[in-house]
């Protein structure tokens, strides 16, 4: 910006210069406030010969500048500013403004080469914010110079009162205003450190608001500020009034401390007519000192009985004194030996005495249980109304002790009494195999509820039991009209594998080794059903061919799968190896030396099964002897 001021000002010299030396014509009129100087013989109040304009004739006017020059003042004192030309050009009319910013205009100045870098707030105000007339420290100088004090940028101080009202009205006169606060805002005073203050904020002053002990007042001008100094503090009384009125003296700290009214670390209640115990001393000062009004009464209570404080839950049932069964430590906590509960109606026996006291004793219920003689008066009913057919109701007593719900006393012995008397290995099968966990709607309210199932509705084996047969019986059970036993009309409770089952009331009766054979090997398990372990795979029991090749491999290889009667008709079913076969009804009968030929003489095995070959047989002699 300096050379293009000083390119434009040698331009307006050397035209000046011409115009001299052509005919001394002025090369402009001068502004309004150089207007005394119009006209062609004052030239050389601001020019010299061969200099242009002079700087030294300049100050010779403006002499509160050149005073600033002179002590290294301000904008005009730093190096490049030294032409007067520079920034304030003349010759181009009276209403010409005499200063020239630069091309992006005022706003782009660089105030930190006046000596005054604008900070924080400061670099957001406009120029003529600051610089007015109002806010030059000494006008006086600068109208004796005849200066435009609206127009003027000299005279400004960079002490905060010189443009800024003091706000705190003089109490802290002589101390810097940066010392508190900052330049970004005035409030909050960022840099007051109150510790530094006569008062110093410990505990709960901490975090007073500041208006609330600094309270506003009003100006002799009309105008409210806030107070700071002088404000009385030695006293807590100076701030705070007495809950006590007096009653305990004016040393609050004595007993009190900053952290809260509530803490009284001085304070020692053991020195009182009434020393705190158990859960006494955890009690706030005010549940007990209360007087209404805000205000907390110490004096004159009355606390000879704990019915004082306390509402008696016993409603005076057991007398006025708490103390003889019940400690400070906690209303829970009964003395030891205090309280017997022997001599009340229901002793405590069993797992009841060690049940708390407001298990059964609710509150808002009278201490006195009318219909105590019965579980359910305390207790839910876990079985959930299965045994209220029975003819005692379901009373618990029945199968349970005070001792402990679990185990139950009902034993085997008593089983045989029910619907379903246990023999066998039943026996030794746990209560819970069988009374398992079930869900249950509950009649009362409809939710489903969890419970152990007692009533059965059935009691044949599949209510416990999985059908190993899958079904396979049913037609025989039904046409044997044996479908009410189910499982039993061939199984007893000594054990599963002990059949009592018939085999001749099927179309199937068993003879000769067949007796001898297990169910298995003809009522092979099924190999494509999918179960859990090989022993528990479901045995095949109907829908069997009667058929002997249905179990039976044909060793024979087919030979005689055209010949009537099948298998039979050579085998019987006591041996494989006996057999009732006649030679003669062959096509070679054996007569002579062939009638006691052992078989295999003639009927060798053969091929890679190693079957004994029958037919076809040569019938000729030299078929079967050679030579």
């Amino acid at each position: 910006m300096v050379r293009s001021l000083r390119r434009l000002a040698v331009a307006a010299g050397a035209a000046l210069v011409a115009a001299a030396a052509g005919a001394q014509i002025s090369p402009g009129p001068l502004s309004r406030p150089h207007a005394e100087l119009e006209g062609s013989r004052n030239c050389l109040e601001c020019h010299s010969k061969g200099q242009g304009v002079d700087r030294a004739k300049c100050l010779s006017c403006h002499k509160i500048l050149g005073d600033r020059i002179s002590r290294g003042l301000g904008l005009h004192a730093q190096p490049g500013y030294e032409g007067c030309h520079t920034c304030h050009i003349e010759h181009h009319g009276a209403d010409y403004e005499l200063v020239w910013w630069g091309d992006a205009g005022l706003a782009a100045f660089d105030h930190g080469l006046t000596g005054w870098e604008l900070e924080g707030a400061h670099d957001r105000v406009e120029c003529r914010s600051c610089h007015t007339a109002a806010n030059i420290g000494q006008p006086g100088p600068m109208r004796t110079a005849r200066k435009n004090l609206d127009r003027s940028y000299l005279g400004l101080k960079s002490e905060c009162r010189s443009c800024h009202e003091d706000e705190h009205r003089g109490q802290f006169e002589g101390r810097d205003c940066l010392s508190c606060h900052a330049l970004d805002a005035f409030k909050p005073a960022s840099g007051f450190d109150h510790s530094t203050a006569e008062f110093i904020l410990t505990g709960g002053h901490a975090n007073v608001a500041c208006a609330d002990c600094h309270r506003e007042e009003s100006a002799l001008d009309g105008a409210t500020f806030s107070r700071f100094r002088p404000i009385a503090h030695q006293q807590c009384s100076s701030c705070h009034r007495d809950p006590h009125r007096g009653e305990l003296g004016d040393q609050c700290s004595s007993c009190h401390a900053t952290a809260s009214w509530y803490t009284t670390p001085g304070f020692d209640h053991s020195a009182t007519r009434y020393p705190l115990t158990g859960r006494h001393r955890q009690v706030a000062c005010a549940d007990c000192h209360r007087e209404g009004r805000g205000e907390l009464r110490f004096r004159g209570l009355a606390f000879g009985e704990c019915s004082d404080c306390h509402s008696d839950p016993h409603e005076a049932r057991l007398g006025l004194q708490c103390a003889s069964c019940h400690a400070t430590s906690g209303w829970e906590t009964v003395r030891a030996g205090a309280f017997d509960h022997g001599q009340t109606e229901f002793a405590l026996e069993g797992a009841h005495t060690s049940v708390d006291c407001a298990a059964c004793h609710l509150p808002g219920r009278p201490l006195r249980i009318s219909d105590f003689g019965r579980c359910a008066s305390c207790h839910e009913d876990s079985h959930l109304g299965q045994f209220a057919n029975r003819a005692d109701g379901g009373e618990c007593a029945s199968c349970h002790t005070v001792a402990s719900f679990v185990p139950t006393t009902f034993a085997v012995a008593d089983h045989l009494t029910g619907r379903f008397p246990l023999e066998g290995l039943h026996q030794g099968v746990t209560c819970v195999e069988c009374h398992v966990e079930t869900s249950f709607r509950r009649r009362t309210d409809g939710e489903i509820v969890v419970a152990r199932k007692f009533a059965f509705q059935r009691l044949a084996c599949v209510e416990c039991h999985t059908d190993p047969h899958e079904g396979t019986t049913d037609p025989w059970l039904t046409r044997a009209g044996l479908v009410d036993a189910g499982c039993a009309a061939c199984h007893g409770e000594a054990g599963w594998k002990e059949s009592v089952f018939d085999h001749s009331t099927t179309a199937f009766a068993l003879k000769g080794a067949h007796r001898e054979a297990s169910c298995g090997k003809c009522h092979a398990a099924e190999v494509d059903v999918v179960v859990e372990t090989a022993d528990r795979l479901p045995l095949r029991l109907g829908g069997l061919d009667a058929e002997c090749a249905t179990c039976h491999e044909d060793p024979h290889r087919g030979q005689f799968s055209d010949r009537p009667g099948g298998c039979g008709s050579c085998h019987t079913a006591e041996k494989w190896a006996t057999l009732d076969f006649d030679h003669a009804t062959t096509a070679f009968p054996l007569t002579g030396a062939h009638a006691p030929a052992a078989c295999v003489s003639c009927h060798l095995p053969e091929g890679p099964g190693g079957a004994v070959r029958y037919r076809p047989l040569p019938v000729t002699c030299e078929g079967c002897h050679s030579g």
